[in-house]
């Protein structure tokens, strides 16, 4: 059934869990080394109003579905190439606009 685990056993769920909030706080970690490199390099140009509101919990650019090998090593993430693109396409705000009316 949708929203339920599909674990009989109660460690089983306390895996997941576990599993889950590892997940979590990985995707929270990369999203603020980007926020934070993308801050410090827009702070020096002092335009910063379009990422002043962006979430480190937004999830919408990780791949989640497909097939990830984790056995053969990988070369390392340029941290500075994504934050130069990041630079470079506005990202939308968190804010909720105001209808006029």
């Amino acid at each position: 059934m949708l929203g339920e685990l599909p674990l009989m056993l109660e460690d089983d769920q306390h895996l997941w869990h576990e599993c889950s909030r590892l997940v979590t706080n990985c995707i929270i970690f990369y999203n603020m080394t980007i926020l934070s490199l993308l801050w410090v390099r827009q702070e020096a140009t002092q335009d910063m109003a379009h990422i002043a509101h962006v979430s480190p919990v937004a999830w919408q650019h990780i791949k989640f579905y497909g097939r990830h090998e984790f056995t053969k090593a990988s070369e390392p993430i340029n941290m500075e190439e994504i934050v130069e693109a990041v630079a470079h396409h506005p990202m939308l705000s968190m804010r909720t606009k105001e209808v006029p009316g």
